[in-house]
């Protein structure tokens, strides 16, 4: 597991984790929703794209209809139309994407995956 570097905004960077070991292909299950996203659901992409990137620009979005915590240290991201983007914090002002559903999914196995990811990342050395 690595992290990826996406973008940078004047307040975070934006990470993705890389589940791929070694040399295989990226396995970015964030970047990999969001592939799908542009392809089958265009507006709501670029939705969810406004809002990461007015949180890169502009720091932690308080407003809950567009990014909520739901405990653990485990946020989400929201685009009116359904979709969810879960995003941890790291230090260095890095957040980090971790996967993403669509609103109607059951939220706990996605947030448990997210959980799973942040905590493997910051054992790392």
């Amino acid at each position: 597991m690595k992290l990826v570097e996406v973008d940078r905004g004047v307040v975070f960077s934006i990470w993705a984790v890389d589940l791929a070991e070694g040399t295989a292909p990226a396995d970015c299950p964030a970047l990999a929703f969001l592939e799908e996203l542009r392809k089958s659901a265009k507006r709501q992409h670029d939705s969810l794209i406004g809002v990461i990137e007015l949180h890169m620009d502009h720091g932690q979005i308080m407003n809950e209809r567009k990014s909520r915590d739901l405990g653990d240290g485990i946020l989400e991201f929201k685009e009116p139309r359904g979709a969810r983007l879960l995003y941890f914090y790291l230090p260095g002002w890095r957040t980090v994407l971790g996967c993403g559903f669509r609103k109607g999914e059951k939220v706990a196995p996605h947030k448990a995956r997210a959980l799973a990811m942040k905590e493997a990342l910051e054992s790392m050395p």
